[in-house]
């Protein structure tokens, strides 16, 4: 079920944009206004599309962690 909703996400245009934008070389891209399971898919998904090293910003170390165990 989540494979599905990562294939969902990485084809919608807001993320194909995003996706392109570092494909072309840009170094930084920010994404806001998700909800935690959002951010989540949303990371996992970007992380599997192009392999790069990701720096995550949260706003507190509970965030962090769910992050570091996902």
């Amino acid at each position: 079920m989540l494979q599905n909703l990562k294939s969902y996400l990485t084809s919608q245009d807001d993320i194909v944009n995003l996706l392109e934008g570092l494909d072309s070389g840009m170094s930084e891209q920010l994404v806001a206004g998700l909800t935690t399971s959002t951010r989540q898919l949303l990371a996992g998904a970007l992380q599997e599309k192009t392999s790069r090293p990701m720096l995550y910003i949260t706003h507190n170390l509970t965030q962090a962690q769910r992050y570091t165990k996902n």
